[in-house]
């Protein structure tokens, strides 16, 4: 049997148990400490050690990822001291965790796998590798030389911070695309034979927008426009339409010097499904983009990397589900709601009124939960949910 942890460092923390390769508890630090994007692992380390039933002393290897500047090669980030026993650790590529824990679970023997995200390690934003049941290659890198401002994730994190919305928030600027003209034809992507990306954008977050609409000759006026104004619709749209051209261009030039039956997405990049249905629709082959995109996947690449660097093996997920936590019944529903008294158990509430239809039903439960929420109170719902 073999047995691997992976722990990522960094926002959007957390854990997961692979045992003999298949994925069999995960956890966010967000989910344990109810601060999204939170950093830290320590409370989902704990989470899957206790329902795999495992000590840290019963893994083969332990595999940590973060972003920036890699981890150095003995990292163990503390866990030597809680150990009865020693440690075999490694680092893992930021990138090739998010290309593994995507490639595995997309089911595909054969597939070239695209990350993008603002930003992994060394500063890279872009990487391709082609994947099969007997091993990878990268076959792209975003330029070493080339600023991070100037990647797919990056510009569009800085066009969503421009629009007044946080670096984790760019899906109100893809929502926010739906309303915009596209009026705005000024080129902002270059992408070369390689599948290579370089924007326009000079430097990173809202003054990089700045700058690039003042040499563009672009009257956008200053940063944090409001939302509602046409104006903001029409970045908003101007940026998703170069983004997802962009995209297009790099995974076109990718294919035709790598054919491949499938494409996989993976990294926050993956976060835009308006891109992910552009991309399904005018390519041909299979295509599957990673649930787990964002970094709070990366705990399950890093699992997978361990798997593969002991045995040398790709497994193929059984499913693409993602629900990786243990199931909650009665009773640990109930210890949870005496934990929190301002917490109203919606299974019990609504079902006092489990009558007629299912339909019926579910508009009672939906009218009851807005009521709820519109005066602060938490929610529970038991329906022996798992947590990822």
């Amino acid at each position: 049997m073999t047995v691997t942890l992976g722990i990522h460092v960094g926002h959007d923390g957390g854990a997961a148990v692979c045992v003999d390769g298949r994925i069999v508890v995960a956890c966010a630090e967000e989910r344990l400490t109810r601060f999204k994007y939170a950093n830290g692992w320590w409370n989902s380390v704990r989470y899957c050690l206790e329902a795999a039933g495992k000590a840290l002393s019963d893994f083969d290897l332990i595999a940590f990822s973060n972003a920036g500047p890699p981890l150095c090669d003995d990292f163990d980030g503390g866990l030597s001291t809680w150990s009865t026993g020693s440690l075999r650790t490694a680092v893992v590529d930021h990138h090739l965790s998010h290309a593994l824990g995507a490639y595995v679970f997309s089911q595909f023997d054969n597939a070239l796998v695209f990350v993008g995200d603002a930003g992994g390690n060394l500063g890279m934003t872009e990487s391709a590798y082609l994947f099969s049941r007997s091993g990878f290659e990268r076959v792209m890198g975003s330029d070493p030389g080339r600023q991070r401002c100037k990647g797919l994730g990056s510009t569009y994190e800085a066009f969503t911070n421009f629009l007044g919305f946080a670096d984790q928030e760019s899906g109100k600027t893809m929502a926010l695309a739906a309303y915009g003209m596209p009026d705005i034809s000024h080129p902002l992507f270059d992408v070369d034979g390689d599948g290579r990306i370089y924007s326009a954008l000079e430097a990173t977050h809202q003054w990089g927008v700045v700058a690039f609409a003042k040499r563009a000759g672009l009257n956008w006026g200053d940063p944090f426009p409001n939302s509602k104004s046409a104006p903001a619709q029409s970045i908003a749209n101007y940026v998703q339409r170069s983004f997802e051209t962009a995209l297009l261009e790099s995974l076109s030039s990718l294919l035709n010097r790598h054919p491949s039956p499938n494409v996989v997405v993976s990294g926050g990049v993956g976060l835009n499904c308006v891109a992910n249905s552009a991309v399904r629709n005018r390519l041909q082959g299979g295509f599957f983009a990673f649930p787990a995109y964002s970094n709070t996947g990366l705990a399950i690449g890093n699992a997978l990397y361990g798997h593969w660097r002991l045995t040398g093996m790709l497994p193929k997920a059984p499913d693409r589900s993602m629900l990786f936590g243990r199931t909650y019944g009665g009773a640990d529903v109930q210890v949870a709601l005496e934990r929190r008294p301002d917490t109203e158990d919606l299974g019990v509430v609504a079902g006092t009124q489990r009558v007629g239809t299912e339909s019926a039903w579910i508009e009672v439960h939906c009218r009851q939960s807005a009521d709820r929420r519109r005066s602060g109170k938490a929610e529970c719902a038991n329906q022996g949910a798992r947590m990822v």
